[in-house]
């Protein structure tokens, strides 16, 4: 089946106004230059993009081809039929262009092709789709348990989406979910007090049958911390260090200064002693 992705008519824009897990079409022409790019790869080079294998292994030449020949079947695919790719760290060191991610279904190894293309090349930009489109794929005890959240995280106006294996097989159709996949979520939040709410039912919903949840708060800023630590971080009362991410990178921070900066308010973020009953609850939740 395919998922409904969210926000495709977005205009294009430069690295600075993309986020974690945003999703980008590229123009026929960015796509022309990716795959002239791949189809010069000669069998004796080893191809540049991507997970393709290691030069250390005594098979390494064969490993290179099979690889190279995975990406390029996997990129003409995606060139066809127009599916999105997803934005990557970004490099400060390579401005105007855009550090893209293509992460290969089974049939082409699961391999992770990392990609560059101009700013230009990039014809729209979008969201991975809602929760409800992952239901079919999930297993059958999982579902009331996965509308329950899904109608929470509407409630809480939180315009979420599924990345990772659940949301590229709703996506594509193509083979990307096996039996420990995770459900990876990006939550986009406009302020710490909602983010604990939207942990507060992810959690819930863990305490049921899994698959696993993973996934990102994401801040209005653009950093974003994954849901369990915020919630762990948020139990001690802000007081020791965070991990943080950006499109540019990651970095352990501590105390809740950052907070404000990200939110655009000017306090660290406490709300109806919100971070007192986590503290109260305990850090292991």
């Amino acid at each position: 089946m395919r998922g409904e992705v969210s926000g495709s008519s977005e205009p294009a824009a430069s690295s600075a106004t993309l986020r974690r897990h945003g999703l980008v079409w590229l123009r026929p022409g960015a796509w022309d230059g990716l795959l002239r790019a791949h189809a010069s790869s000669s069998s004796a080079d080893a191809p540049s993009s991507g997970n393709l294998g290691s030069p250390d292994a005594p098979d390494a030449p064969d490993a290179d081809r099979d690889a190279a020949a995975d990406v390029r079947a996997c990129l003409g695919a995606w060139a066809a039929h127009d599916w999105p790719l997803v934005v990557a760290r970004q490099d400060a060191a390579a401005p105007g262009r855009i550090a893209l991610g293509l992460p290969a279904p089974a049939r082409w190894g699961r391999r992770r092709i990392a990609l560059q293309v101009a700013a230009g090349g990039i014809a729209r930009r979008g969201r991975f789709a809602a929760p409800e489109a992952v239901l079919p794929l999930l297993p059958d005890g999982a579902r009331d348990g996965w509308r329950r959240l899904a109608g929470a995280l509407r409630a809480l106006a939180v315009p979420a989406g599924v990345y990772g294996s659940y949301g590229w097989q709703a996506l594509t159709g193509l083979d990307y979910l096996h039996a420990g996949s995770d459900i990876d979520l990006c939550l986009p939040v406009r302020d710490a007090p909602q983010a604990d709410r939207v942990a507060d039912r992810l959690e819930a919903f863990c305490s049921g049958t899994p698959p696993r949840l993973d996934g990102e708060l994401m801040l209005p800023g653009g950093a974003a911390v994954a849901w369990r630590e915020w919630r762990r971080w948020r139990a001690g009362g802000m007081a020791g260090a965070v991990l943080v991410k950006r499109l540019d990178g990651a970095a352990l921070v501590r105390g809740g200064g950052w907070l404000a900066t990200e939110t655009g308010t000017g306090t660290d973020a406490g709300d109806d002693g919100a971070a007192d009953a986590r503290r109260d609850a305990g850090a292991g939740a």
